[in-house]
């Protein structure tokens, strides 16, 4: 829960150092004061929006600063994934946005990315302004509330695993329904582009060999004439470079006999002679096996030429031969698909049969949870002053034919509709005037009732939410005098085991409070300046009596805080 927060250079406000009650703070002030700047600040501190706006006029930065006390120990998780270390059982999250727009984040002054923020926000804290009242008109949410106050989570959880296989095996099958349907479409040309390719049956780089093969044949004369030319000169004739290289080791042998150190000038000579016989003897042999030949060259010319007129269809030879394999897997593919269709088709139908069971159970565990929903909604808005109420949640399920483009679930024989909440769809209806069919929420609810509504919601929530604070900003839109003590005393019920932080304008709810907070604007070195005090106890009946009357207090508005102070202690 949040012991303290800091703010400085934050819109209107300069600085506001508070501590707050670990159950109902209460903050008031006048229309325009900056109340709802607090909430902003916290809204900020954990993952909201940061704008060069928030800055107040004349500043380099503002800071939002809060210290966090008993956490969850999901937070701890959080903490140790980001090698953040907290030995004082406690956490300060500061947030500082620059003149510029940009922002650091820190916890206990090791620097956080926005989204580490975002998540521990979302452990810690819950804000409820207009924007959930809308939330809360939106039939789509209302099985997300139902819920969320359920006892069947590891069931709902089975089940979203369940439809995540259900739905990854309708795509497949859907896939191969429509690669079945694309490779049945192009057989036949495929068939042909393959003939094409089995009847020429390429070679890897056969066309590089052709061309290398026909170079030489095609020049057989001349390498002959060439080659005889250089085994006559190494070899042939009687002045050859081996007859000569002979003299002149003859020579060599007679001069060492006077003890010339000419060993190895006669070993390289040596090595010479046999090297000149090793060439000539290849040379000679390379023009004995080449001859010119005609027919063989026009066949390998008309090989060579069809291998490209494949390879101007098809690209390369190495490429023709990916095309040929890939084809011949296409086509065996195909040949199976009937039984991969097959296949398929029973696996989705044991997945809508597995998965239907789970959401039919779903459905039942629903409908048990809608009733005690609708008799704990009931309860509590007749604390709060709605005497008369017929709340219901309707859950209805779609049976639809067949279909195969979106998943569905095999329930008693028949198929129905499902999604990743199972086959259900839930609207909350309710009546508050006795007589009246009950209809949806969002047709009926004015603005008092729809915020007594998400209060009785949110009193029905708390109780398996891990989450420690709660911020009620305008909570009591529409509701006056009676009503407001009922809500205000509802609120109080809730902060005994939730921290509250909660705006009002109203004296009946303010009367509640554990902590009261005043907002005031007051000029400031030529500007407009909010402030945050807190209000001392002794000084709440005077505040409460304002809230009633204004700055005009005489004894009797006195003497009416007092007995609402009085009341919220009963």
């Amino acid at each position: 829960m949040i012991k303290s927060l800091k703010i400085k250079n934050f819109i209107l406000i300069e600085n506001v150092d508070l501590e707050f009650s670990p159950n109902l703070n209460i903050i008031t002030g006048e229309t325009g004061s900056g109340k709802s700047m607090l909430i902003d600040a916290l809204i900020t501190l954990f993952g909201g929006r940061a704008s060069s706006d928030f800055v107040r006029n004349g500043e380099s930065k503002a800071i939002i600063e809060s210290e966090i006390t008993h956490y969850s120990y999901l937070i701890d998780k959080i903490l140790n994934q980001n090698e953040i270390e907290c030995n004082t059982g406690s956490l300060i999250i500061r947030r500082e946005i620059s003149a510029k727009g940009q922002s650091r984040n820190f916890i206990n002054d090791s620097p956080v990315n926005l989204n580490t923020l975002k998540d521990i926000g979302s452990l810690l804290i819950d804000f409820h302004g207009q924007h959930e009242h809308q939330s809360l008109l939106n039939s789509l949410n209302h099985i997300k509330v139902l819920d969320g106050i359920g006892d069947y989570n590891n069931l709902l959880n089975d089940f979203k695993k369940s439809f995540t296989s259900l739905q990854s095996k309708l795509i497949e099958f859907n896939q191969t329904i429509k690669k079945e349907k694309e490779i049945k479409d192009k057989i036949s040309f495929q068939k042909f582009v393959l003939d094409e390719i089995n009847k020429l049956n390429p070679c890897a780089d056969e066309d590089i060999q052709i061309e290398s093969e026909l170079k030489l044949l095609e020049n057989a004369e001349f390498i002959s004439v060439i080659s005889d030319l250089v085994f006559e000169d190494l070899y042939g004739k009687d002045d050859s470079i081996f007859t000569q290289l002979n003299d002149i080791l003859q020579k060599l042998e007679k001069l060492r006999s006077y003890n010339l150190e000419i060993n190895t000038q006669i070993d390289e000579i040596n090595s010479s002679i046999i090297t000149s016989k090793e060439v000539a003897t290849h040379i000679k042999n390379i023009s004995n096996l080449l001859e010119f030949n005609p027919d063989k060259i026009e066949s390998l010319r008309t090989r060579f030429n069809q291998l490209k007129g494949l390879q101007k269809k098809y690209g390369t030879i190495s490429e023709l031969l990916d095309l040929k394999k890939k084809i011949e897997e296409e086509l065996k593919f195909a040949e199976s698909f009937s039984d991969k269709i097959s296949q398929l088709k029973t696996e989705y139908e044991d997945l809508q049969n597995s998965c239907g069971i789970l959401a039919a159970q779903l459905s039942e565990l629903r409908k048990h949870k809608a009733l005690h929903l609708a008799l704990e909604i009931e309860e509590s808005l007749k604390t709060m002053g709605i005497n008369w109420v017929d709340f219901q949640s309707k859950i209805s399920s779609k049976e639809i034919s067949i279909d195969c483009n979106s998943p569905s679930v095999l329930i008693g024989g028949k198929f129905w509709e499902v999604n990743e909440y199972g086959i259900d769809k839930v609207e909350f209806y309710i009546s508050t005037n006795k007589g009246q069919d009950a209809k949806p929420l969002s047709e009926v609810a004015s603005g008092g009732e729809i915020s007594r509504i998400m209060l009785a919601l949110k009193n029905i929530i708390s109780k398996s939410d891990t989450v420690d604070t709660m911020v009620f900003d305008e909570i009591d839109t529409g509701i006056s005098g009676r009503i407001a003590q009922m809500v205000g005393a509802v609120m109080k019920k809730i902060s005994s085991n939730k921290q509250l932080l909660t705006i009002t304008h109203l004296a009946q709810i303010a009367a509640f409070g554990d902590m009261n907070v005043i907002i005031k604007k007051i000029e400031k070195g030529g500007n407009e300046v909010s402030i945050a005090e807190i209000i001392e106890p002794k000084n709440m009946p005077n505040e409460i009596a304002k809230m009633i009357s204004g700055e005009t207090v005489s004894d009797n508005t006195i003497k009416s805080a007092m007995e609402l102070i009085n009341y919220s202690k009963q």
